[in-house]
């Protein structure tokens, strides 16, 4: 009788064991399907970039923007091992005065090697994306869209300083211009609109997947 028992004894050891196997393993597939498909959740095929910019002056002020002498810099940097392409374009939504829809550009391409830089300014904005506009706004307002396969680190800035101004006499001011004093009763002031620097991080959203 007394082996009889050892031998039970080893055969619930036994199939403990295979218990315990059999549940390691499904844990185990677990764990690798749910790796699997949180990689593929966030695996992204094209990420996106949109950094808001203002080019211009606005030398009164306007309920729509305060009254100052407007730039932006954006910078576009490659943190990646291996060269970037990246695709960047514009789009305003002043002009046109009203709420609606304005200019888009098509698509500019660049490669970045691993940490190199490249900033888009405001001369890039009036001159290189096909800009049409009818006349001459004191400033455009929009956005610069940037598309890239690899993730990227873009940072801008936006500096507003006072705009100069030529009082005239009577009521009547002007944008200095170096050839627009005129008289001798001309004065020389500047828009009441303290310097200001604001720098941000573009925050960075998967568009394709």
């Amino acid at each position: 009788m007394v082996p009889q028992r050892t031998g039970n004894a080893r055969g619930l050891w036994f199939f403990f064991f295979l218990a315990l196997l059999a549940v390691a393993i499904a844990i185990l597939i677990l764990l690798i399907i749910w790796s699997v498909h949180d990689h593929h959740d966030h695996h992204c095929a094209t990420f996106g970039y949109e950094i808001p910019f203002v080019c211009g002056r606005n030398p009164m002020g306007t309920p729509r923007l305060r009254a100052g002498d407007f730039r932006t810099l954006v910078h576009i940097n490659n943190p990646n091992d291996d060269t970037a392409t990246l695709w960047k374009k514009i789009t305003l939504d002043f002009p046109p005065q009203r709420q609606e829809p304005g200019f888009v550009s098509e698509f500019l391409d660049e490669e970045l090697d691993s940490c190199e830089t490249v900033m888009v300014d405001c001369e890039e904005i009036f001159h290189d994306f096909g800009l049409r506009l009818r006349g001459l706004p004191p400033y455009i307002a929009g956005l610069v869209l940037v598309r890239s396969h690899d993730s990227l680190t873009v940072w801008a800035e936006q500096t507003v300083s006072a705009v100069p101004l030529i009082w005239k006499g009577k009521g009547h001011m002007e944008v200095y211009q170096e050839d627009n004093v005129t008289d001798i009763d001309s004065q020389l002031i500047f828009s009441n609109a303290p310097a200001s620097l604001a720098v941000y991080n573009a925050r960075e959203r998967c568009v394709h997947r």
